[in-house]
């Protein structure tokens, strides 16, 4: 016969034993929400991932609401976790290049020099983006259509820009006349003391736009008196000794349109790599010149320059602190004459 005290007993322990019985299944039921909620979080990642090269705009604007609405709440920071937080980054990435490129090409630049500028910059941003892509994306069938947009952006300003080319016509005065400057000693300014170029330039331009060079002044980027940028990059040899066209990646090539005309080398990976300091990596410069030409002489004033050497985009122009500090008024005007 069961006492009231063993019946008590046996009362508590079933009861202890549902009430854990529960609390397991409610555990579990916890857990598989979690994993189906994370889950559901990196679906909608790789949604917006994939609606950025569609629709970019609304890709960028779902992604705002998503990051303030959806990972980022009050109980919860969903991007500590590793899964979710790479998903993320490539996802964020993406918008940031394809959403860039939707805002510029639908605004283009009508000049060519500004045509160049936007190539370059738009450049150096998706290859900084493509190099700060998480590992595991780089294992990912959607790291190929990241990689091609990258390519289709390089490929629309390279049409572009041939476009607006073969659209420009040539001043006829330019042409067949070997242009010649010979050894203007320009020095420094306050600024920048001990700053010292030798400028010359005998060319021939010729009527179909390109350039037979002899020697040629590359517009220099001086960020600062004596700086590394000044000494390891400048193409001075082309001025003081012999253009050697081998250097080349493709011919040189200048243009006109209204009262300016613009220069575009675009130079070969010529570093040594056994010596420091040797050679320079590929690199595109582009300079564009005011000109007139009056008595036999080609007057070349406000100069600009751009050099495009990833991850480097190093620019001088009017207005430019530096373009006021460390050049000369000598600098910034050339007089060259029929040879």
């Amino acid at each position: 016969m069961t006492t009231p005290r063993l019946t008590l007993y046996l009362i508590v322990i079933l009861a202890l034993g549902g009430l854990y019985s529960c609390t397991k299944e409610l555990n579990m039921d916890d857990d598989i929400a979690l994993r189906i909620n994370k889950q559901e979080k990196m679906e909608r990642l790789d949604e917006l991932y994939d609606l950025s090269f569609e629709n970019p705009f609304d890709s960028e604007e779902a992604y705002r609401k998503f990051i303030i609405h959806d990972l980022l709440t009050e109980n919860q920071n969903y991007l500590e976790d590793s899964d979710i937080k790479w998903r993320n980054a490539r996802t964020d990435l993406a918008i940031r290049m394809n959403a860039h490129f939707a805002r510029i090409s639908a605004d283009l630049p009508t000049t060519l020099f500004e045509l160049y500028k936007t190539k370059f910059e738009t450049n150096v941003l998706n290859r900084t983006l493509l190099g700060q892509s998480p590992q595991q994306l780089k294992s990912e069938a959607r790291f190929t259509l990241f990689k091609e947009r990258l390519e289709k952006i390089n490929s629309f300003f390279d049409d572009k820009i041939n476009s607006l080319q073969s659209s420009l016509q040539i001043d006829s005065k330019l042409p067949n006349s070997d242009w010649l400057l010979q050894n203007k000693i320009v020095g420094g300014t306050p600024d920048n003391p001990y700053g010292l170029y030798i400028v010359n330039f005998d060319f021939k331009l010729q009527p179909d736009g390109g350039m037979a060079i002899k020697k040629f002044f590359f517009f220099p980027y001086i960020p600062k008196p004596n700086a590394s940028f000044y000494t390891q990059q400048d193409e001075q040899q082309y001025s003081t000794g012999t253009f050697v066209k081998e250097d080349l990646m493709t011919p040189a090539h200048y243009k006109t349109y209204g009262n300016k005309i613009l220069f575009h080398f675009h130079l070969k990976n010529n570093v040594d790599p056994f010596t420091a300091g040797i050679g320079k990596p590929e690199r595109e410069w582009v300079f564009e010149y005011e000109y007139s030409i009056k008595n036999k002489q080609l007057l070349l004033t406000k100069p600009r320059m751009i050099l495009s050497m990833y991850p480097h985009l190093l620019k001088a122009e009017p207005g430019d602190d530096i373009y006021l500090k460390y050049y000369s008024d000598r600098l910034k005007e050339f007089t060259l004459t029929i040879n």
